[in-house]
C-alpha cells in the first residue's frame, strides 16, 4: 500500500529514482561489455598474440629497470708492446 504521508512517499520517490539510475548504469555497463566480449570472441588469436607481446614487454622492463653491474674487461692486447 503506497504510504499517505508526505515524507515517506518522498522517502520511496527518491528511493526509487536511486534505484532506476542505478538499473540505467548497470544496462549501460551490459552494453559496453557486450562490445568488447564480442570483439574478444572475434580475435582470440590477435588477443593470445597481445598477450605474448605483453609478456616479453614486462620481461624487458624488469630487465632495463634491474640492477645492473658494470664488469670491465682485459683487453692484453691494449698493454703489449708493439
Amino acid at each position: 500500500m503506497y504510504p499517505r504521508s508526505r515524507a515517506n512517499q518522498r522517502k520511496i520517490t527518491n528511493q526509487l529514482k536511486i534505484w532506476t539510475e542505478r538499473r540505467r548504469s548497470a544496462k549501460n555497463r551490459i552494453k559496453e561489455l557486450q562490445a568488447i566480449a564480442a570483439f574478444a570472441d572475434e580475435n582470440k588469436f590477435v588477443l593470445g598474440k597481445l598477450d605474448t607481446v605483453v609478456g616479453k614487454l614486462k620481461k624487458e622492463v624488469e630487465y632495463l629497470e634491474g640492477e645492473k653491474h658494470y664488469k670491465p674487461r682485459v683487453v692484453k692486447e691494449l698493454f703489449e708492446n708493439k
